[in-house]
């Protein structure tokens, strides 16, 4: 494994695009777990789901121990 892949574990947060618009956020809490926001602005335009397991909706999508599903 090289180093940039062994520093992605300390990543906190990253953006989630869709066909180039910022669709979310990706954060990780102090206790492990992954948690995907939508944007309010993404929300607003009438966007896609970024995908079928993350449904429109304002409250985040929360996944234990830091589990991603496989597209990101």
């Amino acid at each position: 494994m090289t180093e940039a892949l062994r520093r992605l574990k300390f990543i906190d947060s990253a953006d989630v695009y869709k066909a180039g618009v910022l669709a979310g956020q990706l954060n990780r809490s102090g206790r492990g777990s992954v948690a995907f926001t939508y944007s309010p602005d993404y929300l607003a335009s009438g966007g896609r789901p970024v995908a079928t397991t993350l449904p429109l909706a304002a409250e985040p999508v929360e996944a234990p121990s830091g589990a991603l599903p496989a597209f990101f």
